[in-house]
């Protein structure tokens, strides 16, 4: 399947309000330029990073933002098999790398970080996102049942992270992020093989976008979690679900942009402007 029957897909089950969307979700095959054919998966991303945002989840918030301004830039997704207890799952995925800027004064930088995004659709017609986060190479699960109400900024990202979310909306039209899989133990490596060179003009300046410097790259990615069905916030297990080993078949090489900001908060829509 490619990437644009994936977004149309994606675009379906996630796409929110026209209210609470900066651009209204788009779903039209007859148009062929490049822009039409990132922005409905771009804007789904968008829609679970706000959705995360007002759940408490500011990692994961910022991971979907990123993701968001990747397919804006060109990222395109790779393959990635998922075991899950006894059974294969089909992913398409790609990791957004993010950096700043050594302009930017060391003590207000954020922390350097990397993000997987990976979505499939499922036979009822949602769709199964999967991300995870790590501060590098490799970095064990903190787990989220650890961290409390009074979370610090420091201790999210310190280490590594992963969740799993069904397509299913709220009555408002907007990803539900209220319950989703958490991973509670185990570890995530998403390390860089390759950098491929700069990400295509017509896509970065061409579209707009203020990044400092976008590269396309390659990064080997390999986990072993499990998860865990949590809700609310402070999360806490929803009683009666089993606990759910995830993994990889073997080590995938998976594609991604490595992207660099001169500014502290770059939006999803447009990075540093």
């Amino acid at each position: 399947m490619t990437a644009m029957r994936h977004a149309r897909a994606t675009a379906t089950v996630f796409c929110v309000a026209a209210s609470l969307a900066a651009t209204a979700c788009v779903d039209a095959p007859g148009l062929e330029s490049s822009e039409s054919e990132d922005a409905p998966l771009a804007e789904t991303f968008d829609a679970m990073a706000r959705a995360s945002a007002e759940n408490g989840d500011l990692a994961r918030s910022e991971g979907f933002a990123y993701a968001a301004l990747s397919v804006r830039g060109g990222a395109t997704p790779s393959r990635v098999e998922v075991q899950k207890g006894t059974t294969t799952e089909d992913y398409d995925a790609f990791v957004s790398a993010v950096q700043w800027d050594a302009s930017l004064p060391a003590a207000m930088r954020p922390p350097a970080r990397r993000s997987l995004v990976a979505w499939r659709r499922m036979s009822d017609g949602t769709i199964r996102v999967f991300s995870m986060h790590t501060p590098s190479d490799s970095a064990p699960i903190i787990n989220p049942l650890s961290l409390g109400m009074g979370m610090s900024t420091t201790a999210v990202y310190a280490g590594a992270s992963a969740m799993q979310n069904e397509g299913r909306d709220t009555p408002q039209g907007k990803p539900d992020m209220s319950a989703a899989w958490y991973a509670t133990s185990g570890w995530v490596r998403l390390k860089e093989v390759a950098v491929l060179g700069d990400c295509p003009a017509a896509q970065v300046a061409g579209k707009g976008l203020g990044i400092a410097r976008c590269e396309q790259a390659r990064y080997l990615v390999r986990f072993d979690l499990v998860m865990q069905h949590l809700a609310g916030h402070p999360p806490q297990v929803v009683v009666g679900n089993a606990m759910r080993p995830m993994s990889t078949i073997g080590e995938p090489v998976v594609s991604g942009l490595k992207l660099r900001f001169s500014c502290l908060a770059p939006s999803s829509m447009y990075g540093c402007q």
